[in-house]
């Protein structure tokens, strides 16, 4: 076993403490949060994901990229 391995697996939590917990599972503990419903949070993800694609396809082609396409596109018309 590496001694990386070793110093890993000696390492415990301590008695009468808790592993840390992201501010997510706080977040969803914790009855004064107002949750969003499974359809909610589809429909925020959906938004969120339009706006990236569209965000990407504005994005100009690279030159090597639409040098490819119109060789491709020549060698169909012939």
């Amino acid at each position: 076993m590496s001694s990386t391995m070793a110093v890993l697996a000696e390492r415990t939590i301590p008695e009468g403490s808790a592993p840390a917990t992201s501010s997510l599972e706080r977040d969803a503990a914790s009855p004064t949060k107002a949750t969003l419903s499974d359809a909610e949070l589809l429909a925020e993800i959906g938004r969120s994901l339009t706006a990236v694609y569209v965000d990407f396809l504005q994005q100009p082609i690279p030159r090597r990229t639409a040098n490819v396409l119109n060789q491709i596109k020549v060698a169909f018309r012939a």
